[in-house]
């Protein structure tokens, strides 16, 4: 390995520059990665309050209620030209028990 041999006013030279380096450095990374802040010199409730404008008091005015019609056609309903055509399954008299009470089925719509 060489031994390289710099006077003083050169490593003082290159301490500064370090400590610099090392300062922009830690600039950098508080100003990418620190808490950012909205703060400014101004003091903005002082801005406001110097300038007021004179503000027109609004004219106040009654409006109707509006009411909507209801439609008279439903549009949930079929129409009524549509055929209709009712299916019954029936299940086998030894399938028609409940497999959690064990009572007998009943038909959907009717009373038990």
């Amino acid at each position: 390995m060489e031994t390289v041999t710099i006077s003083i006013e050169e490593y003082e030279s290159m301490k500064q520059q370090i400590a610099w380096l090392m300062e922009q450095l830690k600039l950098s990374k508080h100003k990418q990665f620190g808490a950012s802040s909205e703060k400014s010199d101004y003091d903005q409730l002082s801005l406001i309050e110097t300038h007021k404008p004179e503000i027109p008091t609004p004219e106040i005015e009654e409006i109707k209620a509006y009411h909507r019609k209801k439609s008279k056609h439903s549009k949930d309903r079929l129409p009524p030209d549509l055929p209709v055509e009712i299916i019954e399954h029936e299940i086998p008299a030894d399938e028609q028990i409940c497999p959690k009470c064990d009572e007998n089925l009943h038909k959907m719509g009717t009373e038990a």
